[in-house]
């Protein structure tokens, strides 16, 4: 599928218990974000704030469901959903900000 600009807010993280996931559109589909359990602990690192409590950008490669090896298929999502994982290198590291801060980045969508 491809690479997109997405904003975060990790106010609607849902805790899947070994990871987020984050639920969101691109292009006018469905997608699901996934943010693995050591990327949120990496976030808290780098930037001294707890993910979901954080709003940012980041760029996300997402693939179809029916795209991903079949190991790694999401059995409970549709076969077109898009799917994608959250790496925090990803993270336009000048748009990080508390939840409800205006977004002060250098780019806006």
């Amino acid at each position: 599928m491809g690479v997109s600009t997405v904003e975060i807010n990790g106010y609607m993280f849902v805790d899947e218990h070994t990871h987020y996931e984050y639920n969101t559109h691109v292009d006018g589909s469905s997608a699901t974000i996934i943010i693995p359990g050591y990327a949120v602990k990496e976030f808290k690192d780098r930037f001294a704030k707890s993910m979901q409590e954080s709003q940012f950008f980041a760029e996300v490669h997402f693939d179809l469901n029916k795209n991903r090896v079949h190991e790694c298929r999401y059995h409970y999502k549709s076969l077109d959903q898009m799917i994608g994982t959250l790496f925090v290198d990803d993270i336009d590291q000048d748009s990080v900000r508390p939840l409800g801060e205006p977004n002060n980045a250098s780019y806006h969508r």
